[in-house]
């Protein structure tokens, strides 16, 4: 849609920002926290406790579910957030870390990803990622991610 369009082409100096990151900056926490509790326990003989990675999905459909899955094995502390309380439930994600059933907006405001969190984008609607996407930038993040259909895709790496 023109106003998705806008506001894609109104994050493109933060978007730049990630995409030059260096490779390394992007490999994942639990890959870096693992090889960091290697090293300490080489040198020490005592072996730390790191605390998961977490992520944070937003969308509760059925992508989202699968996601939650994979993310529950790899080892993630996971947060599903939706605005419709029929998704967002304990029923459909019973192991999560938090299941937020709230607006977007509202559920953005409480959260603080740090730098071992990651994001992944997986809402109903364009209208819905565009204002997680826009939030989503300013924060901390190692991973911002958007999940969508061919339309959707198309729809947001059109600059």
């Amino acid at each position: 849609c023109p106003d998705c369009r806008r506001e894609l082409e109104s994050l493109r100096p933060v978007v730049d920002r990630f995409v030059s990151w260096p490779s390394d900056v992007l490999r994942p926490t639990t890959s870096l926290q693992a090889r960091l509790a290697r090293r300490i326990a080489k040198e020490t003989g005592k072996e730390p406790v790191l605390p998961p990675a977490s992520l944070y999905v937003f969308g509760a459909g059925h992508v989202a579910v699968n996601l939650y899955r994979v993310a529950q094995n790899a080892g993630f502390d996971v947060t599903v957030i939706d605005d419709r309380e029929a998704y967002a439930s304990r029923e459909r994600f019973p192991d999560a870390k938090e299941v937020i059933a709230e607006e977007f907006e509202n559920a953005m405001a409480k959260l603080q990803p740090s730098e071992a969190s990651y994001i992944v984008i997986t809402t109903r609607g364009h209208r819905d990622d565009m204002r997680v996407l826009r939030w989503a930038v300013q924060t901390r993040a190692r991973y911002i991610g958007m999940i969508g259909s061919k339309r959707k895709t198309c729809a947001a790496t059109d600059w």
